[in-house]
């Protein structure tokens, strides 16, 4: 970024997906430039960035709140979240907690970081699966890790599958789309394209004084 702002060649910054004190030195550098930053998919705590976001903890708490009813308000739950320190990722994992946390009967039983990947999703949970014995009802993950969480699950040997939250992943729509029967709904949250959108036209706006 600091490249880019001292080479004089920009005129504003799009960020995504940032940690939310990482950059914040350089984008108040920016600033200071005449170069204004505005950060999409999570927010940062910079008061010199703009920041245009979907509501994540709210995306999270649907999550939680429909795995809970999906298996009856009982059971045991994995939660795996995106990037720890990354605002989507953390504001969508609280969430997810605060909604399974209004289910007494709900457990709780792993929490894992795929890291918005989905090879990593795969290793991490097929990892947790074969040093654990415990019963998994459902598993609530953040969209872009379900693909390498199915992978994981079909390659566990589980019967049946313990279902997984559905975001925007083409992977394991296929599957749903394969298999109907599997879940009831998905919850999209990513990618966003309403959020880059808005914060496309908030920049704009921002560069035009309007």
């Amino acid at each position: 970024m600091r490249q880019m702002i001292d080479g004089g060649k920009v005129d504003a910054i799009i960020i995504c997906c940032s940690n939310i004190t990482a950059l914040n030195t350089t984008i108040k550098y920016g600033w200071e430039k005449g170069i204004p930053t505005l950060s999409f998919t999570g927010f940062t705590t910079s008061p010199y960035s703009i920041n245009t976001s979907v509501n994540y903890r709210l995306v999270g708490y649907y999550v939680g709140a429909w795995m809970a009813e999906l298996i009856g308000e009982k059971g045991n739950v994995i939660v795996m979240e995106g990037i720890p320190g990354y605002s989507a990722s953390d504001q969508q994992n609280k969430g997810v907690l605060a909604a399974l946390d209004e289910y007494p009967n709900v457990n709780v039983v792993g929490q894992l970081a795929h890291n918005w990947t989905s090879q990593i999703a795969q290793k991490e949970l097929s990892q947790w699966l074969s040093t654990n014995t415990k019963k998994v009802d459902g598993i609530a993950v953040q969209s872009s890790g379900e693909t390498g969480t199915l992978q994981a699950l079909l390659q566990s040997g589980l019967d049946p599958i313990p279902p997984i939250a559905l975001g925007g992943e083409l992977g394991a729509l296929c599957y749903w789309r394969n298999n109907p029967d599997y879940i009831d709904e998905a919850i999209y949250a990513w990618p966003p394209g309403d959020e880059i959108e808005l914060g496309m036209e908030v920049m704009i706006r921002t560069l035009n004084k309007s």
